[in-house]
């Protein structure tokens, strides 16, 4: 499971952006697809270095490319570098540098079709620019099984155009 660490520091140093480039079938599909077809890409915007490398890791093992970054200016940065292609935001709520609400704000105005899984300890009710209709939520603590159900119901409920 993962945890918030209710904004202490987890003791662990890593370098943020890496990009895990573990590819595998997307989620519901089989391991025959054509080469054509790429795997979903998703963009990790998680502070706490133990809890984005989890979530890094479940998500790849469902398939997902994955890009993660321990800031939103980092994410940014990621963005504008591999390009405005992603398929899922998942970013935390709370983060030093101003939160993740923002990161998808902006993203989302550049990419409209983009979808966001925000991830918190903390309910995003209250928060200026929290949008239920647009963006999915998902509680800290939470599982494989929850965070994949949770991206399940956000590509069933937000169809690309």
């Amino acid at each position: 499971m993962v945890a918030p660490n209710r904004g202490k520091a987890a003791g662990i140093t890593a370098r943020g952006g890496q990009t895990s480039r573990e590819v595998g079938p997307g989620p519901g599909e089989s391991g025959t697809r054509p080469a054509t077809k790429r795997p979903r890409r998703v963009l990790l915007v998680e502070d706490e270095d133990m809890v984005r490398k989890v979530v890094s890791r479940m998500l790849t093992s469902r398939g997902y490319e994955v890009h993660a970054a321990a800031s939103g200016t980092e994410a940014m940065a990621l963005f504008e570098g591999a390009g405005p292609d992603f398929d899922l935001l998942v970013t935390d709520l709370m983060m030093p540098d101003g939160g993740g609400l923002g990161v998808a704000r902006n993203l989302t105005a550049r990419m409209p079709d983009l979808r966001v899984l925000l991830v918190s300890g903390y309910s995003p009710s209250g928060t200026e620019g929290w949008d239920p209709a647009r963006f999915r939520f998902l509680t800290k603590p939470f599982g494989s099984a929850e965070l994949s159900r949770a991206i399940d119901e956000l590509f069933l409920s937000h169809p690309a155009s």
